[in-house]
């Protein structure tokens, strides 16, 4: 765990999982991040290792951590985030709003019914419940703009022309314009849609 800056850690990608197991990029903002630890039991661990756990992150500067156990009450939550979301009074954009969330509940439906109980979510929370809120609900929604590309094209076996590859570069912005018509206005979460491949 290394500082990037006064309260931001940057944890090795390789050791790290988004909230639905991708592997993380830059999940991290100036107050903090959501982690998902690669592998992790922690409900396996002994007291003595949790509070060993806990005392290395806090000598790391690091000063709240929630650890919950039980991941699909996460997922709940999260739903209830983005049910709580403005319905859009246009019919199109009303579509778009329900296409969302429903590629959140079947990705996550699909992540968790492989190994319940085993994904273990890490948060540092630096500014609150509502940054880790909207950096989980990010994450799950990244590829969003991946369901307005052709499954010729996501599936495509060989290489891509330059007319489909630049379609597949353009899905952070298709997937962050879906968002913003659907009536998502968080900032964390669009620029993560937006900018999940940027380095």
């Amino acid at each position: 765990m290394a500082m990037v800056e006064s309260s931001v850690y940057r944890i090795p990608a390789v050791d790290l999982i988004t909230f639905c197991g991708v592997v993380a990029e830059d999940v991290l903002s100036p107050h903090g991040a959501l982690l998902l630890s690669r592998d992790a039991d922690f409900s396996a661990l002994s007291p003595s290792k949790r509070r060993g756990f806990a005392f290395s992150l806090l000598n790391a500067g690091v000063s709240s951590v929630a650890v919950r156990e039980r991941p699909e009450l996460s997922l709940n939550e999260i739903l209830e985030i983005m049910a709580r979301g403005k319905r859009p009074p246009e019919q199109r954009f009303r579509n778009l709003y329900e296409d969302a969330m429903y590629y959140l509940t079947s990705f996550c439906e699909k992540v968790f019914s492989g190994a319940p109980g085993t994904l273990q979510s890490f948060t540092l929370l630096r500014a609150g419940r509502m940054l880790a809120e909207a950096v989980a609900a990010g994450g799950l929604l990244h590829d969003l703009g991946k369901t307005y590309i052709s499954e010729e094209i996501l599936n495509k076996p060989g290489a891509l022309s330059e007319k489909e590859y630049e379609t597949i570069r353009r899905h952070p912005l298709v997937g962050e314009a879906a968002l913003r018509k659907s009536g998502v206005a968080d900032s964390v979460m669009l620029k993560m849609v937006r900018n999940h491949h940027e380095r």
